[in-house]
């Protein structure tokens, strides 16, 4: 697990949009939907509800977003 990754994580709980939250990060939506979901691989949960467009964060996403406020 990355900081970056936490950080585009923070970034995605208070914009609940990707292109936002990317925008915020100053990286590509791409990358940052990239790195989001590797830290899914790595934790081996789901993170986010995904659909057409964001549509908010997993039982798991949400313990996590709190570790992560936390630590940040």
């Amino acid at each position: 697990m990355f900081i970056r990754q936490i950080h585009y994580l923070l970034a995605l709980s208070k914009t609940e949009h990707f292109g936002r939250a990317a925008e915020a990060c100053h990286v590509s939506q791409p990358a940052l939907s990239t790195a989001i979901q590797h830290l899914e691989e790595e934790l081996g949960i789901t993170i986010i509800r995904r659909g057409q467009r964001f549509q908010g964060f997993t039982m798991e996403g949400e313990r996590l977003l709190k570790w992560a406020d936390v630590a940040a």
